[in-house]
């Protein structure tokens, strides 16, 4: 008497990347959301190649070819967040006023990504892929939070522990492991399909948690 049942019909929390997904699918009921949809893939698909092309040079002694070809991967990835900086409302530069600053910064900070892969590749000789890629884990959340932070104005270790930056940052690395793994063994096709999609849920990710799978910006 007077006590009360256990709510067994409790749902769990929604996983983040399944709520991404729905979001991100959303958008194609708009002819704006279609071309955010758009350029998560073109996005997706330049820094796929990127890589791809940058590890297969690599392994053709063809450093500085390969360079060029992982900088202008992330050079396309950092134009659809700078696109975000001077169009889009939510836009903390814009708000602020200072958009060119800003967008000088998150391009060092997004073009810094080809040194971390470059880094990675280096160490995985000396300390194995393990903990190469638990090095390169660390630093790409660090520069996915900073390029978050400038575009949303947060603060940085609120956004480091965000739960979407930290999945990520996780999906990102694990597939980029998958990938070399995969390459390493012979089935460089294979290993590059699961590359772009990882960085495709990496993306979208990372979109949401900027706010920019909202069906609008208001």
């Amino acid at each position: 008497i007077g006590m009360t049942q256990p709510d067994w019909k409790r749902e769990a929390p929604p996983s983040v990347l399944l709520t991404a997904l729905k979001e991100t699918f959303d958008l194609r009921k708009t002819k704006a959301g279609q071309i955010r949809l758009a350029a998560f893939v073109i996005t997706t698909i330049a820094e796929a190649v990127g890589l791809i092309f940058w590890l297969n040079l690599v392994g053709q002694d063809r450093n500085f070819q390969g360079f060029l070809w992982l900088v202008g991967g992330e050079a396309v990835e950092w134009a659809a967040l700078a696109y975000m900086i001077a169009k889009s409302p939510l836009s903390y530069p814009k708000k602020q006023g200072h958009v060119g600053r800003s967008l000088v910064t998150s391009g060092l900070t997004s073009l810094s990504e080809a040194f971390l892969w470059v880094g990675w590749l280096l160490l995985i000789p000396v300390c194995g892929i393990w903990w190469a890629s638990l090095a390169l884990l660390i630093a790409m959340h660090a520069k996915h939070v900073t390029e978050m932070t400038i575009f949303t104005g947060k603060r940085f270790f609120a956004l480091a522990f965000d739960e979407r930056d930290i999945t990520a940052s996780v999906i990102e690395v694990a597939g980029a492991v998958m990938w070399f793994s995969l390459v390493m063994a012979g089935y460089p096709v294979i290993g590059g399909i699961i590359l772009f999609i990882m960085l495709f849920l990496e993306h979208i990710l990372q979109f949401q948690t900027a706010g920019f799978l909202k069906k609008s910006d208001e």
